[in-house]
């Protein structure tokens, strides 16, 4: 089968269209037939090496695909032909891929395998961060950082499905379109004296400031978010892509303001049982609804990962791996 190898921690030069021998379906595995794969800034991070759980080169990259169950386990509930998607522990840049049954979401018919390839990481990270870690009320005002990106996005979503208020900061118009869509109340760009703009539209809305940020950018983003805060208020960390931040501890101290980190456990039951129903309920009501900008085929991995890394895509990117119009 085809498949996506990445040879060294060399970003995504790195990374080259091989054929490798198909995945055995491991005792307890879902083997399933990938249509298409999730492109996120975690997978940027795997390939350069950088990621805690490191694995070992030769290998292949990929957390999410979307496609059709050719094999399940005794037991299982999942049935051949059935429309999933699925977080992978790697290996989604490629034709096919085993995955634990406790973390394959069900795919409605009228959900194509792009939207669905979008779903596992983002969705199911914005829910453990909102809900899980950051006890999110309905009612709340959540502000959510690189909200035209494909976590940012998955946030805007989760946030409104709980109840709370969306203000969203984004760095380009193409990126606050993508916020609205999402359904986000507001938008607000992410130049300079953003802290400022967004109190005064907090205040006009009768806030205080905010109840919780959502944040995947750090940097300078994460330290100047202290400032938006209502007392109380909670900061979420989901990722560092402008670098890791070195926040004053003190302005955390003097209104109380709770520091959250937010990396989901696959490998963690309770959580899954958490996130798993919830996901899978939502997605098949259609409350979640995953929007992709950016779709190329599997040889061009590399350079959708170094324009991603480039920052220049907005939104979500998927790659379609062998299709991903659903076959009957």
């Amino acid at each position: 089968m085809r498949a996506v190898r990445v040879e060294g921690p060399d970003g995504p030069n790195a990374l080259k269209l091989a054929e490798v021998p198909e995945p055995k379906g491991s005792d307890g595995g879902v083997l399933i037939d990938v249509q298409a794969a999730g492109i996120g800034h975690l997978d940027l991070v795997c390939i350069r090496g950088e990621h805690q759980l490191r694995p070992s080169f030769p290998f292949t990259p990929g957390y999410e695909v979307a496609g059709k169950v050719r094999a399940a386990p005794a037991g299982s509930d999942l049935r051949r032909g059935e429309r999933v998607a699925a977080y992978v522990d790697s290996g989604g840049y490629a034709e096919q891929v085993v995955a634990d049954p406790g973390l394959v979401i069900r795919v409605p018919d009228d959900l194509d395998a792009h939207r669905a390839a979008a779903l596992p990481v983002n969705v199911m990270t914005a829910l453990y961060a909102l809900q899980h870690r950051a006890r999110t009320q309905a009612g709340e005002a959540v502000v959510v950082h690189g909200a035209g990106g494909g976590l940012g996005m998955a946030a805007v979503q989760v946030a409104r499905l709980l109840g709370a208020e969306v203000f969203a900061v984004a760095s380009d118009g193409i990126r606050a379109d993508l916020a609205r869509a999402a359904g986000a109340s507001v938008v607000i760009s992410a130049e300079d004296g953003w802290v400022e703009r967004l109190r005064a539209t907090l205040d006009k809305r009768g806030r205080v400031r905010a109840d919780v940020v959502f944040d995947p950018v750090g940097g300078e983003r994460l330290i100047e978010s202290v400032r938006v805060l209502a007392p109380e208020g909670r900061l979420i960390s989901v990722g560092f892509v402008a670098g890791i931040p070195h926040l004053p501890v003190n302005e955390l101290l003097v209104r109380n303001l709770t520091l959250l980190g937010a990396d989901w456990p696959p490998d963690d039951p309770v959580t899954r049982a958490r996130l798993l129903p919830w996901t899978q309920a939502m997605v098949a009501s259609g409350a979640i609804h995953p929007i992709v900008t950016r779709t190329a085929a599997l040889a061009e991995a590399g350079s959708v990962l170094a324009a991603l890394e480039r920052r220049e895509v907005a939104g979500k990117a998927v790659l379609e791996v062998t299709g991903a119009a659903w076959e009957s």
